[in-house]
């Protein structure tokens, strides 16, 4: 069992657990989510009920629920979520190394960090996504 869960308020549980496990790949455990790269006893993700969360989300400024990390193939994770439909806020290059914010079908933000974009596709050229930035 996790030490320390992440609740993130949904208004459709169904669509969360989607988005969760076939959008951005991560595993389910009994009642909660955990993304691939984190042990299950580290870390999990709760869905937490809010019938007026979009409505919430809409009338206030956002910030980042969780932020998970990637190892490796960076770019390629964000343009196959980006296919799938994902709406991403921000992607960018930074000193420390490459970042995303994402927005879930909620309005909930949550942020994607590597080190590297580590990627061997080199078809994918971020910038020609206009919301990539290099700081």
């Amino acid at each position: 069992m996790p030490k320390i869960f992440i609740f993130i308020p949904v208004d459709d549980a169904e669509i969360a657990k989607v988005f969760f496990v076939e959008t951005l790949g991560f595993k389910q455990e009994r009642d909660f989510f955990v993304p691939k790269c984190v042990e299950s006893d580290e870390i999990g993700i709760r869905l937490q009920m809010d019938r007026e969360i979009r409505e919430k989300n809409r009338s206030q400024r956002r910030i980042a629920i969780f932020t998970y990390f990637l190892e490796k193939k960076f770019l390629s994770y964000c343009k196959k979520i980006r296919d799938q439909g994902v709406k991403f806020t921000l992607m960018c290059s930074h000193p420390g190394g490459y970042a995303a914010c994402i927005l879930d079908p909620f309005g909930n933000e949550i942020q994607i960090e590597s080190e590297s974009f580590d990627d061997k596709d080199l078809s994918i050229d971020p910038n020609d996504w206009p919301i990539y930035k290099r700081y």
